[in-house]
């Protein structure tokens, strides 16, 4: 199986997001899979990419954060330094009830 498969099989099943305001007022896209989900930091950079790709308007492209694990398990989060670091600053706040199911294609 390759690794767009496995990316593939685990989106399919497991992936959820949720929008999340962040500090400049931009929306962060929280994209969570069960924590071990992930072969590779690779995989996390091709789900952020189909996300990005599918959520894009105009000249607007959204921050992404992919996240392994759930918030209150000190998840790993993956996607650029100043998300991540906002996101790790603020998982406690985010509610359990809040995900919604997330297909990329």
């Amino acid at each position: 199986m390759t690794a767009t498969a496995v990316v593939g099989c685990v989106m399919d099943r497991h992936l959820q997001y949720y929008p999340f305001v962040g500090l400049n007022g931009r929306i962060v896209y929280i994209f969570k899979l069960a924590s071990g989900s992930l072969q590779t930091a690779r995989e996390a950079e091709e789900i952020a990419e189909k996300a990005k790709s599918n959520l894009k308007a105009g000249d607007y492209a959204p921050d992404i954060v992919v996240m392994e694990g759930e918030p209150s398990d000190n998840p790993k989060l993956f996607g650029s330094y100043s998300c991540v670091r906002y996101i790790r600053s603020v998982l406690l706040t985010i509610p359990k009830d809040v995900w919604h199911p997330a297909t990329l294609d």
